[in-house]
């Protein structure tokens, strides 16, 4: 089994189980760095389409993140601001020839509105996902409605991307 980890650094590191109960063996493995897009309060998973790694939304952890809420209150802060994005680590196989991280801003919508933290993507047996809850920032500003991928395919059958639907809002916020 192979697992992908990191922290809010620039460093990746895959790590792999094998062996048997009673004899496990770990490895550590560095992965390719990402340091343009350190982020944090996304959520990730491994993409039943593509067995890359996904992950949408987060708040950007870079300096200046924090926003004040109001000019009245210079010292109350309205917490992280989520993003829209869709990050996804390709492994050395299928579209891309190395492993490598790449990055669409507005994957979650055009909007400022679409931006999400603390969000969850929930694998469906139909290898759809469906992204749910979280808010515009950390903890206000929730984001009711939730996002349907399906798996868009070509003449041969091989995925190529995901069409997006916007679905019915929820009636209470659920954030983080």
């Amino acid at each position: 089994m192979n697992y992908i980890s990191w922290v809010r650094k620039n460093l990746w590191w895959f790590f792999d189980i094998s062996g048997n109960s009673k004899n496990p063996k770990v490895s550590f493995n560095y992965g390719p760095d990402r340091t343009d897009f350190i982020s944090s309060y996304g959520t990730s998973y491994n993409d039943p389409n593509t067995d890359n790694i996904t992950i949408y939304g987060g708040q950007p952890t870079s300096p200046g993140t924090m926003l004040p809420l109001d000019a009245k209150s210079p010292t109350h802060f309205a917490g992280g601001r989520g993003s829209r994005k869709r990050e996804q680590f390709w492994f050395n196989e299928g579209i891309l020839k190395e492993q490598k991280w790449t990055q669409d801003n507005d994957f979650l919508g055009t909007e400022i509105e679409a931006d999400r933290t603390m969000l969850t993507a929930i694998i469906l047996p139909t290898k759809q996902v469906l992204i749910i809850n979280g808010g515009n920032y950390d903890f206000y500003g929730p984001v009711f409605y939730p996002i349907l991928l399906t798996p868009k395919y070509d003449v041969n059958g091989k995925f190529v991307d995901y069409t997006k639907k916007r679905m019915s809002a929820a009636v209470e916020p659920r954030l983080y």
